[in-house]
């Protein structure tokens, strides 16, 4: 995939229930394609493979932490690679970029 840290699981169900309970606390921020719930986490869903919506997402977010002056929170972008029940596939490259620019 082209980076040096990725986490794969072979079914979609298996992550939700165990990889992000396990990786995110109420202190966290996940940024998730509509239509997922997660955990305890402070969520904020971006409109399906939309990478303009989501760059509008992670700007607020930094904007707004900066505001309330605390400090910045890990921020997962959590997505499908291939979607279950659509087969589209997300875009990664785009994602990746953006991942790092509002780290």
């Amino acid at each position: 995939m082209g980076t040096a840290q990725a986490i794969m699981y072979s079914y979609d169900i298996a992550t939700v229930s165990s990889i992000i309970p396990a990786f995110a606390n109420r202190k966290d921020t996940l940024v998730v394609d509509e239509g997922a719930v997660l955990s305890r986490a402070s969520l904020h869903y971006f409109k399906h493979n939309d990478m303009a919506d989501l760059e509008r997402i992670l700007q607020a977010i930094e904007v707004q932490e900066r505001k309330d002056r605390k400090p910045l929170t890990r921020r997962m972008i959590v997505v499908e690679g291939i979607y279950s029940n659509t087969g589209e596939l997300a875009p990664l490259t785009q994602l990746l970029a953006l991942k790092n620019k509002y780290k």
